[in-house]
């Protein structure tokens, strides 16, 4: 045989093979899809790695593969392969939103900001990108800048009941009383009972001063949810400003029964003052246990329910 017939001869021997390679690519992808179709996310997966071995991977089997690592809840595998994804189509932002997700379920949270920041960069006009990097600039402290993407998020969605009651925390830290006030009077509006959100505009009416409006809010705040240690402490504080110290003192009791008994946090914190050395306040910070338990913060973005 020639050199030319042997040389043919493998060209088509290899021909043959990339044509059933790719003929088995093309059937293992769609039953993947098929399994995902119908919700059996591990046989669709077994599928789409199926193709990758098969045939290389690309962004469109990546993703897919990366979509059902999230279904089965397999975060790690799900990153890693939205990674690869946005490697060879950086420009797509549903994959920078999977990513976002994915990086906050693995509490992986400078990279879900990223991940989130990017999508903003891409299209503006995701909006839930901005309340998820708002959340994650609160729980930095970096309040000046979560203000801001809270309000971008409430320019397209005015009537977000947890958005108003997040960014009115946002205000309230940056002892922006008065803005905050009318964020959270909306929120409480759209919502009486909503605890959190009344909660946080009786905040917001201490830091204006208005110790009685706020007292009204604390006490609806107790009666709705009980068990909000917090509400108990600030509907204290709020008496204490009133001079009724014996009410305080109550509200702090109800407070340690709901587990509080932080008394370095209330020795520190000027509006109890007036009532530090009162007798019936020693008795119950003398009747606490030692242990201290966690304490909500001053603001708050999700409440203890009843």
């Amino acid at each position: 045989m020639s050199q030319s017939r042997k040389t043919l001869g493998v060209v088509l021997l290899l021909f043959v093979f990339a044509i059933t390679a790719c003929s088995a690519a093309s059937l293992a992808r769609k039953r993947g899809d098929r399994f995902y179709e119908n919700d059996q996310y591990a046989k669709a997966q077994a599928q789409y790695e199926e193709v990758i071995k098969l045939e290389g991977d690309s962004f469109d089997v990546l993703y897919s593969l990366g979509n059902c690592a999230q279904n089965q809840n397999n975060y790690a595998l799900a990153c890693t392969s939205f990674e690869k994804a946005r490697d060879r189509k950086p420009e797509f932002p549903d994959t920078y939103e999977k990513l976002g997700i994915c990086y906050g379920k693995l509490g992986e949270k400078d990279k879900a900001l990223t991940a989130w920041e990017t999508l903003i960069k891409l299209d503006a006009k995701q909006i839930r990108a901005h309340v998820e990097v708002a959340d994650l600039l609160f729980e930095k402290s970096q309040y000046d800048a979560a203000a801001l993407h809270y309000k971008a998020y409430l320019d397209a969605k005015p009537d977000e009941k947890a958005v108003l009651a997040s960014y009115g925390a946002t205000l309230i830290s940056l002892k922006r009383y008065a803005d905050a006030y009318a964020v959270l009077k909306h929120a409480v509006e759209l919502d009486p009972q909503f605890v959190v959100a009344r909660h946080n505009l009786g905040v917001a009416l201490l830091g204006l001063g208005r110790n009685e409006d706020a007292q009204r809010e604390f006490i609806v705040v107790t009666e709705t949810s009980p068990s909000f240690a917090e509400g108990w402490i600030h509907l204290a504080a709020a008496y204490c400003r009133t001079g009724e110290a014996l009410k305080a003192i109550e509200a702090l009791g109800r407070a340690r029964e709901r587990g509080f008994n932080d008394w370095k946090r209330i020795e520190s914190d000027p509006d109890f003052v007036s009532i530090q050395a009162h007798e019936r306040f020693l008795e119950l910070k003398g009747g606490a246990k030692e242990t201290v338990a966690p304490t909500a913060p001053p603001v708050s973005q999700t409440p203890n329910q009843p």
